[in-house]
């Protein structure tokens, strides 16, 4: 009787845990799979798309003449470093998620920075940031907007 007893509850463990953990495969998976694309796409890109190519070839005031006479409206502004240190303190925790990313992690946080002072982040609304990646930023906005708008991170 001891013999199927046990027999039932490692059958019980087995299937509880099995779902867990295929679906955690199946999630990691996914994730590799589309990093993996990413990759081959960079691989296989022409030269002229690659950002070092597109860094070293813009020219900033000529992109934003172009955005001007295409009717894309530009806010020229200077950055309070004051107010860039301030945030960061009140989102330590994007501080932390970039701390070893070497020259992006600035890039990055200054990016969040600018989207959270100068866009109108907050509920019932849409906001998708491609090229992402793993970044928590999304999921720290929504926790600060209460969950109430939508905003992905791709």
């Amino acid at each position: 009787m001891l013999s199927f007893v046990k027999e039932i509850v490692k059958t019980k463990f087995f299937n509880l845990f099995k779902h867990s953990i295929d679906s955690i495969l199946e999630n990691k998976f996914d994730e590799y799979s589309y990093k993996l694309i990413q990759l081959q796409q960079f691989y296989n890109a022409p030269k002229d798309m690659l950002y070092s190519y597109v860094a070293k070839e813009t020219i900033i005031s000529d992109m934003v003449d172009r955005f001007e006479k295409l009717g894309i409206p530009v806010r020229k502004e200077k950055i309070c470093i004051n107010e860039f240190e301030d945030w960061l303190k009140e989102y330590s925790e994007l501080t932390a998620f970039y701390e070893n990313s070497g020259d992006v992690k600035i890039e990055k946080l200054l990016e969040h920075f600018l989207t959270s002072k100068y866009l109108d982040v907050g509920s019932n609304k849409v906001y998708i940031d491609i090229a992402a990646a793993s970044s928590p930023f999304s999921n720290i906005l929504n926790k600060q907007n209460g969950g109430g708008g939508i905003i992905v991170w791709i």
